[in-house]
């Protein structure tokens, strides 16, 4: 025990330093060969570092009590929270997803549970405001890279990788959104450092940081050379923009050695500062996210008001006012100019003028919190306690907004409402979304109530407001949390200032109590690392191996069985996490493979058998999942070729999801067409009539309808469907050629001529179409007109008439004849 005793508690320090480092840098964290490859891997850093973290602090505690965690309110307000979250989930609709979450988010509970170990224990580690100007200076350095790599991104020179969100750069986050949050929140940090006065900070800080950003440059600038690849600094100086930014950053960091007095050096490392300000805020600008520029609007407004109450100074007053107004007169001229070609062409101004209440994703966002309201009030014990963390998806589907659902491309699946206080009302109920209030209520008061950091308060308060804000639009991912937990950490450290005499006692612990502390956070960090993380990211990463060569065999036409075995096994490896994501890639990747008719039929039949126990038993875990149900029922769709009973299971699944999303038009597309497959059509067409009723305006729900009445022969369905297809849509060559196709499998010839007799009305030059004609011409039986149908392909493009001779040969041999049978299903 005394070896623990024996540790420098400047070295543990140290070791929390670079733990928290690596923390705040796990943004950057992208590795290919994992599910979800933005997400997955930074999250399990996070966690296993926060595990180790706490080992760390519990050999401080046991040597010096004055590291016991600090009573403040707000955290008090924000572990109750987390608590009422956890009792919340107890109830809930899915406890185990609540805990583990999935793939895709990794948030639930075991998150918030690493949130808040991490806020107590950095509090708890570093106690003065000083001590945590290293950890907000190198998220500013960090951030820096990150926005450089961005930027790369929009020059299209794509340092590190290119951008997953298109035009939209996204940089190491994956997403916009994220990357905007992400830099909103280090604006205020460097907004914090910009307010200090000289001597109030150290400017080591700032060259530390960029000399390991520079030494991490230079090793991977060797490594690439060694393979001999182009490197990362022939990437950064090949583009002006990219060079400029690196070189100013670089001269006003490394300039400030030059200046003897530490107060010139400090200024210009206020320069520095100033500059990455800039270039954070054209960065948040060209992600075009509304939510970060809403959220950056309203903390500004705050700050302002702020100034004007508080005994400031007049100049400070006059001058923020000023550009308030300059602001309010910039998004009035957006407004007001919205329809020229400058506001137009420039990105984020076009985002910013296009907000209204017609706007589409204006009218799914709104459609979507109504749906969150309705799943909040949908009982007292709802609207107390919520449905779990999580379960957002459960909730959403059940009060589907069909008013979203306009054409085949509409995202449909929501697992958040892009409205963090909505969700956590969702998810908490009132208790969950009071107390997080009530955490950020008194977070601000605490904060404003020290008047004797009267600038540093109105920064991070403005810096609490636009997060809020920001986030009443969009959600929450690792990126974010961890530099607003530290934002947090910071604000709670200032407020305890003038405290910590009253609360600290000194003095190491006994042998007893330090045994164990220690014992404790061992126990809780190994198991947690063994036991949740380590095999939950070993499953992930050899779930992707085994895809990705699954996906190599497909694209060579040599399915490989035991490839095949193998990634079935991987769904059942690991814990909870990931599994039901696992499962429905798996059967979307076994879709793909019955239809490339690789798969023999009697190996298709055994695998999808296999696959449907999976989902049997993952519906015994995660009840009420209804896009689980969905993956399940497109299998045995595309299965039902093998073995016509699983066309009777994929309907039984059907009508078992219905009441879990009964508006939700594609589950009756689905039941619909399993009746069909089955034969059935008098159960098939009704559900193909409800979803017509749920969606009157959609495409695809008169398709399938339309489809429907042809294959039974409905002439007076068919044309009353097809109508309203054209009131839908226009119709290109394509969906002519799909709704001829159609008709002739129902042996609607007469329909099918007048389609394309319409259609080359429309489109007399069109190839395509007198393809079309011929073959359906020779399908009815009338070899004169196929035959003049062909002669005119073959006159709009003479390279087919060697194909066109071959179709003359088998038509006048009478093979494309095709009657309908005596009588009709």
């Amino acid at each position: 025990m005394k070896i623990f005793y024996s540790i420098p508690e400047k070295f543990l320090r140290t070791c929390a330093y670079a733990i928290t480092t690596v923390i705040l840098a796990t943004p950057l964290f992208t590795f290919a060969n994992f599910y979800f490859p933005f997400i997955t891997p930074r999250n399990f850093i996070f966690r296993i570092a926060v595990e180790i973290l706490l080992v760390v602090y519990a050999l401080l505690v046991i040597q010096n009590r004055r590291y016991a965690p600090t009573k403040n309110l707000a955290i008090i307000f924000l572990a109750a929270f987390v608590g009422a979250l956890t009792l919340a989930s107890i109830q809930g609709v899915n406890p185990m997803f609540s805990f583990w979450s999935g793939f895709e988010r990794m948030d639930g509970l075991i998150t918030f549970y690493h949130l808040l170990v991490f806020l107590v224990v950095l509090v708890s580690i570093f106690r003065t405001e000083e001590q945590w100007h290293p950890l907000l200076g190198n998220s500013l350095v960090i951030a820096f890279l990150i926005a450089m790599v961005g930027l790369s991104q929009f020059r299209q020179v794509n340092i590190l990788l290119a951008s997953s969100g298109g035009e939209r750069i996204s940089a190491t986050l994956g997403n916009a959104t994220y990357l905007a949050a992400y830099l909103l929140l280090n604006v205020f940090f460097a907004l914090y450092f910009l307010q200090k006065p000289a001597g109030s900070y150290s400017v080591r800080i700032f060259r530390n940081g960029i000399i390991a950003l520079d030494v991490l440059l230079v090793v991977l600038q060797g490594y690439a050379l060694i393979r001999d690849n182009y490197g990362i600094l022939n990437q950064v100086f090949s583009d002006g923009w990219l060079a400029t930014v690196f070189v100013v950053a670089h001269v006003l960091v490394y300039g400030s050695y030059f200046y003897r007095s530490a107060t010139k050096a400090h200024y210009v490392i206020r320069a520095f500062i100033a500059f990455l300000i800039v270039f954070f805020l054209f960065m948040m600008s060209i992600t075009q996210t509304r939510g970060a520029i809403l959220g950056l609007g309203a903390g500004l407004v705050v700050a302002y008001v702020l100034i004007l109450l508080q005994k400031t100074p007049r100049m400070l007053k006059m001058g923020s006012s000023g550009v308030v107004i300059a602001l309010a007169l910039c998004v009035g001229l957006i407004f007001a100019n919205k329809d020229t070609t400058f506001v137009q062409t420039v990105p984020i101004f076009n985002k910013i003028a296009s907000i209204s209440i017609s706007d589409s994703t204006t009218i799914t966002r709104l459609a979507t919190w109504k749906a969150a309201f309705r799943s909040a009030t949908e009982s007292p014990r709802r609207l107390m306690f919520g449905w779990g963390v999580d379960n957002f998806n459960v909730a959403f589907n059940k009060y589907f907004p069909t008013v979203i659902y306009t054409d085949e491309g509409t995202p449909l699946w929501f697992d958040r409402p892009h409205n963090l206080l909505i969700q956590y009302l969702v998810e908490g109920g009132i208790l969950g979304v009071g107390l997080y209030c009530a955490f950020l209520v008194m977070l601000l008061v605490q904060m404003l109530s020290r008047r004797d950091v009267r600038y540093t308060g109105i920064i991070f308060t403005a810096g609490i407001v636009a997060y809020v804000v920001q986030n009443l639009f969009v959600f929450d991912s690792i990126n974010s949390y961890i530099p607003f937990y530290v934002l947090i950490g910071c604000v709670v450290t200032i407020i305890n200032r003038g405290k910590q005499g009253e609360q600290e006692v000194s003095g190491a612990l006994s042998t007893s109590a330090g045994m164990l502390t220690i014992s404790a956070a061992v126990v809780v960090s190994v198991a947690s690392i063994v036991l949740l993380n380590m095999p939950a990211l070993q499953s992930n990463r050899t779930f992707v191996l085994d895809y990705k060569k699954l996906n190599a065999e497909l694209e060579r036409k040599s399915y490989d069985r035991s490839t095949a075995v193998t990634l079935m096994d991987d769904i059942g490896h690991g814990p909870f996490l990931g599994r039901n994501e696992l499962l429905g890639a798996t059967s979307e990747y076994l879709v793909t493979l019955i239809q490339s008719s690789q798969l023999p039929a009697s190996e298709a039949t055994d695998f999808v058998t296999q696959l449907v126990a999976k989902f049997d038993a993952a519906r015994t875990v995660t009840t009420n999942d209804a896009r689980l149900n969905l993956f399940e029922m497109n299998l045995l769709l595309n299965a039902g070729s093998f073995d016509k009973t699983f066309f009777d299971r994929a309907a039984a699944i059907g009508l078992e999801t219905l009441p879990l999303s009964p508006d939700r038009p594609h589950l009756y597309y689905i039941i619909g067409r399993a009746y069909m497959a089955k034969g059935e059509f008098g159960k098939g067409i009704p559900y193909f009539k409800e979803a017509v009723a749920l969606a009157p305006n959609v495409f695809d729900s008169h398709w399938n309808l339309f489809a429907a009445y042809a294959t039974v022969g409905d002439d007076s369905g068919a044309r009353s469907e097809y109508q309203e297809l054209r009131r839908i849509q226009t119709f290109d060559n394509r969906t002519y050629s799909r709704v001829v196709s159609v008709l002739a499998a129902g042996y609607q010839y007469d329909f099918a001529l007048e389609v394309l007799n319409q259609a080359i009305a429309e489109h007399p030059d069109s190839t395509l179409l007198y393809i079309g004609l011929a073959q359906i011409y020779a399908q009815a039986g009338r070899n004169s007109e196929a035959r003049t149908a062909t002669l005119k392909a073959v006159e709009l493009d003479p390279t087919l008439k060697s194909e066109a001779d071959d179709f003359l040969t088998k038509l006048d041999a009478g093979t494309f004849k095709r009657l309908p049978p005596v009588s009709q299903p």
